[in-house]
């Protein structure tokens, strides 16, 4: 329609997954399965990380940002549990060096369509901007955000 966009982003690194552990007593009653994806944190830097769990357990993708704040150039470790892992079930995980930007984005996104929007201390319906802008009129904004980042996969099946 005549509108012109603009993003700028820069390539983000992401270190390979070292390995992938199951652990069978999470949960109240220690009997959900949990399992832990190990990676080597690059040193030295600020470095920021979007994981996302694919499974058949739920019909969407699940997510969660991290940052090497107090782990830098350590091995750091991200775990995912659900009550519903069962031997047999497959689970994909992905792993994105994400910029700060977009892990501050992905933050508020996660935040708002968590579902806990009930206490005190409940999230403000607003508009989350990414770092697309309209040049052509910039009241119109896009919803979302240009990224560009290397990706670590990994696949595990229960046992």
């Amino acid at each position: 329609n005549g509108q012109t966009y603009i993003a700028e982003e820069k390539l983000i690194p992401s270190p390979p997954i070292l390995d992938v552990e199951q652990t069978n007593d999470l949960g109240i009653n220690n009997d959900e399965i949990g399992i832990k994806i190990n990676f080597k944190d690059f040193a030295n830097q600020r470095n920021y990380y979007l994981f996302r769990y694919d499974s058949t357990i739920n019909p969407f993708p699940e997510y969660q940002i991290i940052d090497d704040q107090f782990t830098d150039g350590k091995t750091m470790s991200w775990l995912y549990s659900h009550k519903n892992l069962v031997q047999g079930k497959t689970i994909n995980f992905t792993q994105y060096g994400v910029s700060p930007m977009y892990s501050n984005y992905m933050r508020l996104i996660i935040g708002a369509s968590s579902g806990a929007n009930n206490g005190p201390f409940q999230v403000i319906p607003t508009r989350v901007r990414g770092n697309i802008i309209n040049q052509t009129n910039p009241d119109n904004y896009v919803l979302g955000y240009f990224r560009l980042c290397e990706v670590a996969k990994s696949n595990y099946t229960i046992k």
